[in-house]
């Protein structure tokens, strides 16, 4: 008899734990709406409903972040990609050396932006990922203005851009991210490169102030 009871109690207690599987089991993968919590619910599954929808809500955000990131990829690469294939189709068709050879060069830039572009997507699906850490530590940005010029030089010079770096006195000591803050310069020093006229200048310069650190970036475009 006391088996028998014993065995009747757990059943009971159990039972909201069976049903709670089943309505997991049946939900489809794409459902990621919270669990509901009936006045049939013992108090003592509250607090696993509760965990479980918190799980629930963590992924919902992460799967609209991606949604959102490919849609503004597919965006972003459309424009792009169509000016190489205008531009392929152009040179197809052209028999002057001379201009297929600035053809081929405009396919060229073309290739190059759209590089860049999926580097800053690629660079933002990394901070917008929901839960991922934040690297944050001490970094110099005179290294970073410095790194990020350093690697616009001959882009500068294809379009005879006379492109400076003018580092703060001492070191500027920020507490961030440092690939982050390289693709952020890198992007500044870039556009400037990039939209200033032929034979311009674009310098870059790190410095202090009573509002604390400041990379500027200047052009005469």
């Amino acid at each position: 008899l006391a088996s028998f009871g014993l065995w009747l109690g757990l059943g009971s207690g159990l039972a909201p734990l069976l049903r709670l599987r089943e309505t997991v089991a049946a939900r489809s993968s794409g459902d990621l709406s919270p669990l509901a919590i009936d006045e049939d619910t013992p108090d003592e599954v509250h607090p696993l409903i509760e965990a479980f929808n918190d799980v629930l809500g963590r992924m919902r955000e992460v799967l609209v972040a991606q949604q959102h990131f490919v849609a503004d990829a597919a965006h972003q690469l459309r424009t792009p990609l169509a000016g190489l294939k205008t531009q392929a189709e152009l040179a197809l068709r052209l028999d002057d050396p001379e201009a297929l050879r600035l053809t081929l060069q405009q396919v060229l830039a073309s290739a190059e932006r759209g590089s860049v572009l999926i580097t800053q997507l690629l660079t933002l699906a990394r901070q917008e990922e929901a839960g991922a850490p934040v690297s944050r530590q001490a970094v110099d940005l005179n290294a970073v203005v410095r790194d990020a010029a350093s690697a616009l030089v001959e882009a500068a010079i294809a379009r005879d851009i006379d492109l400076g770096f003018e580092p703060a006195p001492a070191p500027v000591l920020v507490a961030g991210d440092p690939v982050a803050l390289r693709e952020m310069t890198s992007n500044l020093i870039d556009n400037a490169v990039r939209y200033t006229q032929r034979g311009g200048t674009v310098t870059a310069r790190v410095g202090r102030d009573a509002r604390g650190a400041a990379i500027l970036v200047e052009d005469n475009g």
